[in-house]
Protein backbone atom coordinates (compact mmCIF):
# COMPACT_ATOMS: atom_id res chain seq x y z
CA UNK A 1 0.00 0.00 0.00
CA UNK A 2 1.33 2.98 -1.02
CA UNK A 3 0.92 5.56 2.12
CA UNK A 4 -0.45 8.18 0.40
CA UNK A 5 -3.58 6.15 -0.69
CA UNK A 6 -4.51 6.58 3.06
CA UNK A 7 -5.93 10.20 3.58
CA UNK A 8 -3.83 13.07 5.34
CA UNK A 9 -6.17 14.21 8.48
CA UNK A 10 -7.28 16.70 6.29
CA UNK A 11 -8.83 14.74 3.51
CA UNK A 12 -10.75 12.75 6.17
CA UNK A 13 -13.72 10.15 4.86
CA UNK A 14 -16.60 9.49 6.55
CA UNK A 15 -16.87 6.38 7.97
CA UNK A 16 -20.46 5.54 6.35
CA UNK A 17 -18.22 5.04 3.04
CA UNK A 18 -16.14 2.13 4.61
CA UNK A 19 -19.61 0.79 5.94
CA UNK A 20 -21.86 0.29 2.92
CA UNK A 21 -18.56 -1.22 1.28
CA UNK A 22 -18.81 -5.11 0.95
CA UNK A 23 -16.26 -7.37 3.07
CA UNK A 24 -14.11 -6.09 5.33
CA UNK A 25 -12.20 -2.76 6.51
CA UNK A 26 -10.14 -0.64 8.75
CA UNK A 27 -11.05 2.93 9.47
CA UNK A 28 -8.44 4.59 11.57
CA UNK A 29 -9.87 7.54 13.81
CA UNK A 30 -7.32 9.81 14.67
CA UNK A 31 -7.32 13.64 16.11
CA UNK A 32 -5.51 15.87 13.16
CA UNK A 33 -1.40 15.73 13.63
CA UNK A 34 -1.42 15.11 17.84
CA UNK A 35 2.05 13.20 18.49
CA UNK A 36 -0.01 9.52 18.83
CA UNK A 37 -2.47 10.02 15.86
CA UNK A 38 1.60 10.39 13.62
CA UNK A 39 2.46 7.19 15.43
CA UNK A 40 -0.74 5.79 14.52
CA UNK A 41 -0.61 6.08 11.06
CA UNK A 42 3.07 5.27 10.91
CA UNK A 43 2.37 2.03 12.53
CA UNK A 44 -0.73 1.42 10.92
CA UNK A 45 1.72 1.17 7.53
CA UNK A 46 4.43 -0.65 8.94
CA UNK A 47 1.66 -3.21 9.61
CA UNK A 48 0.09 -2.84 6.13
CA UNK A 49 3.70 -3.28 4.73
CA UNK A 50 3.96 -6.19 5.89
CA UNK A 51 1.33 -8.14 4.85
CA UNK A 52 1.21 -10.94 2.68
CA UNK A 53 -1.90 -11.21 0.55
CA UNK A 54 -4.72 -8.20 -0.60
CA UNK A 55 -4.76 -5.39 1.30
CA UNK A 56 -7.78 -4.38 3.87
CA UNK A 57 -9.95 -1.32 2.65
CA UNK A 58 -8.45 1.30 4.27
CA UNK A 59 -9.73 5.01 5.88
CA UNK A 60 -9.39 7.88 8.20
CA UNK A 61 -11.72 9.61 10.15
CA UNK A 62 -10.01 12.96 11.77
CA UNK A 63 -12.01 13.28 14.77
CA UNK A 64 -11.39 17.22 15.14
CA UNK A 65 -12.96 17.45 11.89
CA UNK A 66 -15.63 15.11 12.42
CA UNK A 67 -16.67 14.89 15.61
CA UNK A 68 -19.79 13.44 15.28
CA UNK A 69 -18.27 9.96 14.14
CA UNK A 70 -17.26 9.23 17.47
CA UNK A 71 -20.65 8.33 19.27
CA UNK A 72 -22.13 7.02 16.60
CA UNK A 73 -19.30 4.68 15.81
CA UNK A 74 -18.65 3.79 19.76
CA UNK A 75 -15.52 5.50 19.87
CA UNK A 76 -14.05 6.78 23.08
CA UNK A 77 -10.49 7.83 22.41
CA UNK A 78 -8.16 8.33 19.69
CA UNK A 79 -6.20 7.02 18.47
CA UNK A 80 -8.31 3.79 17.56
CA UNK A 81 -8.44 1.52 14.66
CA UNK A 82 -11.44 -0.32 14.39
CA UNK A 83 -11.71 -3.35 12.24
CA UNK A 84 -14.67 -4.94 10.96
CA UNK A 85 -14.40 -8.29 8.56
CA UNK A 86 -17.67 -9.69 7.60
CA UNK A 87 -19.81 -11.82 9.44
CA UNK A 88 -17.39 -10.95 12.76
CA UNK A 89 -18.04 -8.36 15.56
CA UNK A 90 -16.03 -5.20 15.55
CA UNK A 91 -12.15 -5.35 16.81
CA UNK A 92 -11.27 -1.78 18.57
CA UNK A 93 -7.42 -1.09 18.96
CA UNK A 94 -6.96 1.73 20.77
CA UNK A 95 -3.56 3.58 21.22
CA UNK A 96 -1.01 4.38 19.21
CA UNK A 97 -0.88 0.42 17.42
CA UNK A 98 2.71 0.38 19.20
CA UNK A 99 2.44 -2.92 20.31
CA UNK A 100 3.30 -5.19 17.29
CA UNK A 101 1.84 -8.25 18.03
CA UNK A 102 -1.83 -6.63 18.81
CA UNK A 103 -1.80 -4.92 15.12
CA UNK A 104 0.41 -7.70 13.77
CA UNK A 105 -2.49 -10.32 15.12
CA UNK A 106 -5.54 -8.02 13.61
CA UNK A 107 -3.61 -8.05 10.01
CA UNK A 108 -3.24 -11.66 9.93
CA UNK A 109 -6.83 -12.03 10.88
CA UNK A 110 -7.43 -9.73 8.41
CA UNK A 111 -5.57 -11.33 5.27
CA UNK A 112 -6.79 -15.11 6.24
CA UNK A 113 -10.49 -13.70 6.32
CA UNK A 114 -9.99 -12.79 2.80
Amino acid sequence: MEYSTMPSSKESITAGDAEVAEGGYLILFTCGDAPRSKRARANLKRALLALAGPEPRISEVDLLLEPIKAPTLDIIAAPVLLVKEPDQEPCFLYGDLSKGTDIDAVMRQVVTTR
